[in-house]
This record gives C-alpha cells, sequence and structure tokens, in this order.
C-alpha cells in the first residue's frame, strides 16, 4: 500500500528508491489516518487539515501543498478503509466520526482550517459542522469544485446543476436560472427542515458487495481510475481502451493491478484494488449527502467555465457567508490532455484543475492569504 502511505509523487519515489537499496526500515510511515503533507514553521499555528478526495488518497493535493507558502503544518486525513481499518457498512456519520476524532486527536481545540476537493467537499462540510455544533471556532473551511454534492433527487438542485454539465446551452442557462432565484428567496424559506436531515446514509452488505463487482468490472470506472492515478502520482500507470478490448469484464481489474505491478512493482496492488472501490462509495456519498445550515463562512473555489456560479447557487442558502473565488485554468500539457480523453468531457475541468498549474497557483495564493 506504498501509493496510499506516501500520497506525494517525492514520498513515494524516496520509498521505491529505499525499497531497491534494501533500506526500507529508513521510511517508516506508519498506518495512521493523519500524515503530514507539509511542515509547519510556526509550533503554535493550527494546521491545516485536506481531507482525501475520492479513492481515499491525497495525490489530487500534490501540486497545490508543494505551491502554498503557509508555515502552517499541512496535515492529510486519510481514508483507512485502504488498509482495512473502516467498516464500509457503517455509515457516513461514523465515517465522519471517525475522521474527526483523528483531527481532535492532534488538535484538541479550535480554530480549525479545513480544506477539501472535489467529493471531499461533503466531508468537509459535515465536519465543520460538527466542530462548530459543539463550540469551537472553524477559521477556514475551504471547498474546491465540490461537483455533485446533494443531487440523489430531482428535487434537488444539486440534481440539476450537475446535469447542467451535460445539457445544451439553453437548457442549462434555465438551470442556472433557478439557482439565481435561490439566492433571492427568502432565506428562512430555503433552510426549514434542512437542519433535522440525519445524513446518515450506509450500504448494506449486500449493497456493498454488489457495489465491488460493478465497479471493478466496469470498462470506463478502471480506465478513469487508471488516468487519475497516473495524473496524482507522475507514474505511467494509465491503461488503454485497446488493451481492456480484448478482455473479459471479470479481467479488467486484474489488468490495472497488472500494470500497477510492472510500473511500481514494489506497491501494494491489495490497496489499489480497495482504492477502485473507495473511489464509488466516496463519490456515491457525495452525491447523497443533502446540505444542513453551516454557521460560518464558506470559501468556494470555482473554476472558471460556462458552468460558473451553479455551485455557488447550491452552498448560498445554507452558510452564513460565502465568499467566491473564479479560478482560471490554463490549457493542459501534451499528457495531460491524452489522459483527460479518458474522462467524462463536461467533467475534464473539474478533474483537471487540481492538476492544472494556473489554478493551482491562484488556489494555494488565495488559501495562503487566508492562512
Amino acid at each position: 500500500n506504498a501509493v496510499y502511505r506516501f500520497p506525494t509523487i517525492e514520498t513515494l519515489a524516496a520509498y521505491i528508491d529505499s525499497v531497491r537499496g534494501g533500506h526500507t526500515h529508513d521510511v517508516t510511515p506508519g498506518d495512521s489516518v493523519l500524515v503530514t503533507l507539509k511542515a509547519g514553521q510556526d509550533a503554535g499555528a493550527p494546521p491545516l487539515f485536506v481531507i482525501a478526495s475520492a479513492g481515499g488518497t491525497l495525490g489530487a493535493y500534490e501540486k497545490v501543498v508543494r505551491a502554498l507558502r503557509t508555515t502552517r503544518e499541512v496535515i492529510g486525513v486519510r481514508d483507512p478503509y485502504l488498509w482495512g481499518e473502516r467498516d464500509p457498512t457503517l455509515g457516513f456519520q461514523s465515517w465522519i466520526a471517525l475522521y474527526l476524532n483523528a483531527i481532535r486527536q492532534r488538535q484538541p481545540k479550535g480554530p480549525y482550517y479545513l480544506a477539501a476537493y472535489s467529493s471531499a467537499g461533503a466531508f468537509g462540510y459535515e465536519i465543520a459542522r460538527h466542530v462548530r455544533q459543539n463550540g469551537e471556532q472553524v477559521a477556514l473551511l475551504a471547498l474546491i469544485d465540490p461537483v455533485a454534492m446533494d443531487r440523489a433527487s430531482k428535487w434537488r438542485f444539486g440534481y440539476w446543476a450537475l446535469e447542467a454539465r451535460f445539457m445544451r446551452r439553453p437548457f442549462a442557462r434555465l438551470v442556472a436560472l433557478g439557482g439565481w432565484l435561490r439566492g433571492i428567496l427568502p432565506r428562512r424559506r430555503r433552510t426549514n427542515g434542512a437542519s433535522t436531515f440525519a445524513n446518515d446514509f450506509a450500504f448494506t452488505r449486500e449493497q456493498f458487495l454488489e457495489l465491488e463487482a460493478k465497479v471493478k468490472t466496469s470498462q470506463q470506472h478502471i480506465l478513469q481510475l487508471s488516468a487519475l492515478l497516473e495524473l496524482n502520482t507522475g507514474l505511467p500507470f494509465a491503461l488503454t481502451p485497446e488493451e481492456l478490448a480484448p478482455l473479459e469484464p471479470e479481467r479488467y481489474l486484474g489488468a490495472l493491478l497488472e500494470k500497477v505491478r510492472s510500473v511500481a512493482p514494489d506497491v501494494e496492488t491489495e490497496t489499489i484494488e480497495k482504492l477502485v472501490v473507495q473511489y464509488q462509495m466516496q463519490v456515491r456519498s457525495q452525491h447523497q449527502y443533502r446540505f444542513q445550515r453551516f454557521d460560518g463562512t464558506l470559501v468556494l473555489f470555482d473554476p472558471d467555465g460556462p458552468h460558473h456560479g451553479l455551485l455557488a447557487s447550491q452552498f448560498r442558502p445554507y452558510v452564513n457567508r460565502l465568499l467566491v473565488h473564479r479560478v482560471a485554468l490554463a490549457p493542459p500539457v501534451d499528457r495531460t490532455r491524452e489522459l483527460a480523453e479518458y474522462l467524462p468531457k463536461s467533467l475534464r475541468s473539474h478533474y483537471l484543475s487540481m492538476r492544472n498549474d494556473a489554478f493551482v497557483k491562484a488556489v494555494a495564493r488565495e488559501l495562503d492569504k487566508l492562512l
């Protein structure tokens, strides 16, 4: 499970070099929910906690952590499901409690600084809510392109906010108009009933086994995961459709694991197998999550593009204060452009945002001001 234990390119490369040189004792990360991504220079400053995105790993934060100039320590919060220490059927609130307990062990009292990208958005948001309910201060809640939250039903605005990305322009504009109307309705009406929703959805054992079997035999899912692994680590993990074409679906996962073994023989493929499943568990949790009131300020980083503003429309009714940063993306480099072909066209800017140097530098610059 080296890719998971060593979530940055530098630490993974150091681990692989140490194994090949017979010096594995020089690298001892430990199986902890928390891992330091950037050492702090101010021991008295509360750290910034970043929450693992889909897959349970922290590789998506690689570039932004390197770009930060803060003197605070930056700590990643990882999903112990990947090393077998979280029961996936215990429910969302159990998952949140596990993360929050780990954070409190490191920092018993506020103020807390939290950041979450993509499908970690529901987790960061819910952790912040629990902190506020306990009377602690959330000094920063920063969500970076938390697409696809609260979309489990067509009666939820989140459903249409995501669907708008796949609609023709006139229909997408209607959704945007609906979002604008949400911003001018009286807040009391928009939040009635939301504060009591439990948000404790869970997989039964049968549902989990069905999900596990489905994702392991999905060509699209395996191809996308292989591309994201390469984007996160810089290692050539990506498969091609031609490599999977002659295979039966039951062998798709095996092809990915074999690719991992060929590129990084020292990586334990059991962790990659769990990552494939965790990815969909976390994405579905993001979809199922229903918004509730957050008694604080939310800082939202929204990639520039035709759908800018929809995320803000989702959050505005539920937070005391919303600060939105519209962040541009530079054209992707050649290899990134090739890997983007594996990803849904309407969501490429989302998947590539944290791998885009211009986007990352702009996010890091604003985060440094807030830290």
